[in-house]
């Protein structure tokens, strides 16, 4: 029994020695993402505009409230100097009374007042100036700085900014509603430590229905309409929440603000999806191999060749793809050497997955979806793990994006 215990121990030991270390560097690059629907390319420049709806309404709104205060202020010295002739005259008829009220006996003061119940002194009248006119505070729609948001969120990557040979997109934002807050409770159970005991607590919240529908419209410089749509997402309520106690008014301004940012931030993500050359963040992985019985030199120079081909992607397209041909190159090599199942040999298992995954990702920035399809369907033969599984079904559907893309603009 312990021969076979140690001869199991040294068959582990002898299997390590040949196990390599696949290790799993992080990869982060930028690329030029293509457009889902190009513009001919003797189009250089774009023109964004944007267009408040419901400016006119606002503007008319505080117009009016100015020109009933200017009018008000104009006439405000009038309704004074009546209110001190009025005073005046009330003062001269109160003196001719008291006057007379002066002349009665006590006695017929007493009977007016105590028998007759009549009080008939007069009451010495007072001023009160008339208030002076206030600008009324109207509640409208936030207008927002048109150009600021032109400038920002209106800018298709790839273009020149100007208004000669340029596509003119047009945002229309149609104004801020809000449905009422519905006030909302839960009950919770909590263990109370100080009376040693299970509590129900009550939570009051508010929740709000809100939206600002924005409407877009791109157009060739020929007049063309490329696209004329209020997308769905913008139509279509949101949700928020705020505590119980909150101010009203105050929250819903910031709301507003918030729905205008967050939804032209989603209209800078349509258009330079479908007409732009934007410039993505990737972050990925790229796998080397630490030699252990073996060299990989090929794997390192294969590395190198593919850092420096990813780092080029966005200054020099061409020889980026280059640098990536070179390293699959020896990866493709490598693996003529796997065979399956086969025990101490240079590449394994892991190996093989770690060169395919390698090539997947060169492959489709390369644009030969086809081969970076054929290695990631291999990879299902290999037995992935979950986390491997997971990573194949993100390529796929980057390959799936970029394919149509890069189709899109090679018709």
């Amino acid at each position: 029994m312990k021969k076979t215990i140690m001869l199991f121990f040294a068959l582990c030991i002898s299997f390590a020695a040949y196990t390599q270390k696949v290790d799993n560097q992080s990869l982060k690059f930028n690329y030029i993402r293509l457009p889902e629907s190009p513009i001919d390319k003797t189009i250089k420049n774009s023109n964004g505009v944007v267009i408040l709806a419901y400016e006119d309404a606002v503007n008319q709104a505080k117009k009016k409230a100015q020109d009933d205060y200017e009018k008000a202020l104009a006439e405000y010295p009038k309704k004074v100097s009546e209110a001190e002739a009025d005073y005046a005259a009330r003062m001269e008829k109160y003196k001719i009374d008291k006057a007379e009220w002066d002349k009665k006996s006590v006695g017929s003061k007493f009977v007016e007042k105590n028998i007759l119940e009549e009080n008939n002194k007069p009451v010495q009248p007072s001023y009160y100036k008339p208030s002076a006119p206030v600008l009324e505070n109207v509640k409208t729609l936030k207008l927002f700085d048109k150009n600021l948001l032109a400038s920002t969120y209106l800018k298709l990557e790839g273009f020149g900014i100007a208004t000669n040979n340029a596509v003119k997109i047009t945002a229309t934002l149609y104004g801020f509603e809000n449905l009422e807050p519905q006030l909302k409770q839960k009950e919770e159970s909590y263990y109370d430590s100080k009376t040693s005991s299970t509590q129900k607590k009550i939570t009051y919240w508010y929740e709000i229905q809100y939206k600002h529908p924005i409407g877009i419209k791109v157009e060739l410089p020929s007049g063309e309409v490329l696209m004329d749509e209020i997308p769905q997402q913008f139509a279509e309520y949101k949700v928020t929440t705020a505590a119980q106690n909150y101010n009203k008014g105050a929250f819903l301004e910031q709301l507003e603000s918030k729905a205008v940012e967050d939804n032209m931030k989603k209209v800078n993500e349509i258009l330079n999806s479908k007409y732009g050359y934007a410039k993505i963040n990737r972050e990925s992985v790229i796998y080397r191999i630490e030699p252990k019985t073996f060299t990989y030199d090929d794997f390192q120079e294969a590395y190198e060749n593919a850092v420096s081909g990813y780092g080029l992607l966005v200054s020099d397209y061409a020889f980026a793809a280059k640098k990536l041909d070179a390293a699959c190159e020896f990866w493709e090599k490598a693996l003529t050497e796997y065979v399956a199942g086969a025990k101490k040999v240079r590449v394994t298992e892991d190996v093989a997955k770690a060169a395919r995954f390698n090539l997947a990702e060169a492959y489709i920035f390369t644009n030969n979806f086809h081969k970076a399809d054929v290695h990631l369907s291999k990879i299902i033969s290999l037995d992935p793990s979950n986390k491997e599984k997971k990573t194949i079904n993100e390529l796929r559907e980057l390959m799936k994006d970029l394919r149509t893309r890069w189709e899109a603009n090679n018709k």
